[in-house]
């Protein structure tokens, strides 16, 4: 999952995924950004004439771009005095189906080798 760190001004400040800053060191916009959920989640925000910025504590918004949702979750990133920084995380929908999967080939597992076992 790429996480972001974004500040006030919507610019890149560290990104797990990609490259944050220009070949000349500068660093890159969120329109800028190395993965198109970051970009498609401004682009949202700024039809409803908001922004990364001025998000509260926690918010989650469901992008449905590709026909497939991905959410992507913006929080505060405390203990920094005086910045005003966000942490932007892009989910893919594949991690929550992945998971979903996980847990059933799990539960079905379990009952199976019990009725081999008693069998």
């Amino acid at each position: 999952m790429p996480v972001f760190i974004v500040d006030r001004d919507e610019r890149i400040i560290a990104a797990s995924h990609g490259d944050a800053t220009t070949p000349d060191g500068l660093p890159l916009t969120v329109e800028q950004a190395p993965h198109s959920g970051l970009r498609e989640a401004r682009r949202v925000l700024a039809r409803q004439n908001a922004s990364l910025a001025n998000l509260g504590d926690q918010t989650t918004l469901t992008l449905a771009g590709s026909g497939r949702p991905t959410r992507v979750i913006v929080d505060r990133l405390p203990g920094f005095e005086g910045l005003d920084w966000r942490t932007v995380t892009v989910v893919p929908p594949d991690a929550f189906v992945a998971a979903a999967r996980a847990s059933t080939r799990r539960g079905l597992m379990w009952p199976g080798a019990a009725a081999l076992a008693v069998g």
